[in-house]
């Protein structure tokens, strides 16, 4: 790419006072050109929306978008369609980039892919997981569809750069009532079922932080949402032409997610019913029954 298009960064804000002054300056140092940094304040009620402002005072790229308490899915729609670039990256409100991380992508960018994406190096209260999301998950480029169906999102939603163009292709993000979470594992399903494709750049150029406070952390939530994820996107045209045992693979592979989820946060019983569905919806998977085992005689 010879032409160096600025890029909106698009960053929704609820009560991030803690961290949001770190995530907009990632943003600003960015080697590649940035039009404009869109802080999307979700009706915060603690002083985001001031500490943006002062950032706004000292670089006028940096902008304060309010609005009232509607979600992250809304959120993240909202500063898309008010973003004035041809290219949007997404960046949540306690996250970092590295100086690079843009000019890597879109240096690279194969002039195709609809998603680019990056490795994360993950931080904060990270317990038992690796450093880098690749130690443990496998990264694809090209057609992605059936492995974020199968191996569930891979794809870090700060991570991401793309066109407004294939933002607006599918209606933006779902503001579905049973996704409050996985709205992002569902706006890469509803591209890629379209037959857009991802580019992922190997380098943990994302910085990805875990805390207690994090928005995926409730197991009731998390579980419902995973299933009317599979649910919708089964129901697209790819979805549809899919085998069907692909798609009873899908569906088993999803439940035993659940009873996994369920069972490291301690709800036994809804663990033990999720691995049951998981050997229902695809019998021939030897691992739903070792699940349903796992769970039940612990």
């Amino acid at each position: 790419m010879t032409v160096r298009p600025p890029v909106s960064v698009v960053i929704p804000a609820y009560n991030a006072a803690a961290f949001i002054e770190e995530t907009v300056r990632s943003a600003l140092a960015q080697t590649w050109p940035v039009a404009e940094v869109l802080v999307v304040d979700d009706g915060s009620t603690d002083d985001t929306g001031a500490r943006v402002e002062a950032l706004g005072a000292e670089d006028p790229r940096v902008r304060r978008i309010r609005q009232p308490n509607a979600g992250i899915a809304a959120t993240r729609n909202h500063g898309a369609a008010v973003a004035r670039s041809e290219w949007l990256a997404w960046l949540d409100a306690d996250d970092l980039w590295e100086p690079t991380k843009l000019a890597r992508q879109l240096g690279a960018w194969d002039g195709r892919s609809a998603i680019l994406y990056t490795d994360r190096r993950n931080f904060g209260d990270v317990g038992p997981l690796p450093p880098l999301l690749s130690d443990h998950v496998n990264l694809p480029s090209g057609d992605v569809f059936e492995a974020l169906l199968l191996e569930g999102n891979f794809i870090t939603t700060s991570s991401v750069v793309q066109t407004k163009a294939s933002w607006q292709a599918v209606g933006g993000y779902s503001t579905d009532p049973r996704i409050p979470v996985c709205e992002d594992w569902d706006f890469w399903l509803q591209l890629t079922a379209r037959g857009e494709t991802a580019q992922c750049i190997r380098s943990p150029l994302t910085h990805y932080r875990i805390h207690a406070t994090g928005n995926s952390r409730s197991p009731e939530r998390m579980t419902t949402a995973r299933l009317a994820v599979v649910r919708r996107v089964l129901a697209t045209p790819r979805g549809a032409a899919l085998p069907l045992a692909t798609r009873q693979r899908i569906l088993g592979q999803t439940h035993r997610t659940n009873a996994w989820d369920f069972h490291r946060h301690g709800f036994r019983r809804q663990a033990v019913l999720a691995a049951m569905q998981a050997v229902a919806a695809y019998p021939a998977a030897a691992e739903n029954l070792k699940e349903l085992l796992r769970v039940g005689l612990r």
